[in-house]
Formats: C-alpha cells, sequence, structure tokens
C-alpha cells in the first residue's frame, strides 16, 4: 500500500474519531451548564421557602394585607421555579414531586394560620393558645420538609454535575490522547518509509 493511502486513511480514520470525541465533550460540556442551572434553580427555591417563612413571622407580627400579597408573590415564584426543574433521575423526580405538595401544604396551613389570627380575639395572646401553636408547628414542620427535599435535589444536581464534569475530563484526556495517537501513527508511516 502507497503512503498517501495509509496516510489518507490514516488521517479519516482519526478524524473520524476525533469528531466523535470532540462532540462528546461539547454534548457533556452542555450537560454540566444544564445540570449547574437546575442547581441555580434548587438554590433559588431554599432562599424562597427561607423569604416565606421570614412573610410568615412577619404576618403574625403585624397580620397586614401587605404580607399575604408578599406570600402570594413568593409562592407563585417558587412554583415558577418548580416547574423549570427538569429531573433526570427517578429520585430527582420524586424530591421535586414531595417538594410540590410539601409547597401546597404550606400554603393550605398559612391560610389557615391566616383565618385563625383574623377569628382570634385582640385581646388574646394566641401564643399561649394550644391551637395556634398547633398550627404554627405544622407550618414550620412543613417548611422544614421543603427545605430538606429542595437540599437532597441540590446535593443530587451537585454529584451528578460532579459526575458528568468527570465524563468530560476522561473525553478531554481521550481527544489528547487519540490525537497524539495520530501523530505518532503519522510518524511511523512517514518516517518507516
Amino acid at each position: 500500500m502507497k503512503i498517501k493511502t495509509q496516510f489518507v486513511i490514516c488521517i479519516v480514520v482519526f478524524s473520524l474519531i476525533l469528531v466523535v470525541i470532540a462532540a462528546s465533550v461539547a454534548n457533556t460540556e452542555l450537560q454540566v451548564a444544564q445540570i449547574n442551572t437546575q442547581e441555580q434553580i434548587a438554590s433559588n427555591i431554599e432562599r424562597g421557602v427561607s423569604s416565606l417563612n421570614t412573610v410568615s413571622v412577619d404576618y403574625f407580627l403585624y397580620q397586614e394585607d401587605l404580607q399575604i400579597s408578599k406570600w402570594q408573590l413568593q409562592l407563585s415564584s417558587l412554583k415558577n421555579d418548580l416547574e423549570s426543574l427538569k429531573p433526570t433521575t427517578e429520585q430527582q423526580t420524586t424530591l421535586v414531586n414531595n417538594t410540590e405538595g410539601d409547597l401546597q401544604r404550606l400554603n393550605a396551613l398559612f391560610g389557615d394560620v391566616i383565618t385563625y389570627l383574623q377569628s382570634a380575639p385582640r385581646n388574646v395572646s394566641v401564643r399561649v393558645d394550644p391551637a395556634f401553636q398547633i398550627r404554627w408547628s405544622s407550618m414550620a414542620n412543613q417548611s422544614l420538609a421543603i427545605a430538606s427535599d429542595v437540599s437532597q435535589l441540590s446535593s443530587s444536581l451537585h454529584d451528578q454535575a460532579h459526575q458528568t464534569n468527570e465524563i468530560n475530563i476522561w473525553l478531554i484526556v481521550s481527544l489528547v490522547g487519540t490525537f497524539g495517537a495520530l501523530l505518532a501513527t503519522i510518524y511511523l508511516i512517514v518516517f518507516r518509509r
């Protein structure tokens, strides 16, 4: 076989391999970026739940319509963030579904607290009322459940990003190795003759 033919075959084979590896690197880079975006959304949800807790405390203290509006606005933002999450594993799907359910229950409990506080006499301290304490405690527990689910989701996304990054590093090393093999093969073909 002529050197020219061997050279062309070598270039074509290695070029195909390099293109496949380069496309895989680009694909994993895209996956890492998407996972990082999902992780950022999960972090936004964690901060949003914390904001809901602050709003509920403000409502307890002041009982103004402004806090109810803030609650509804923050709740809407959280629902939008949850809808924009695209879980890729069964565990992530379960955590997103749990968070959605917990958020609905938290909203219902806040509505219950609002109703209770609006109907409670102003001259009675609701802090010592067991009925109020049960409602408030249930709301706090629901907030903790959401925070736990979102924290697990964030951790799962972080682990997934780390694994995908490791694959990407392996692909880049393979790309460099394949390029080195191409140069070595060309060297052997040319200088052997």
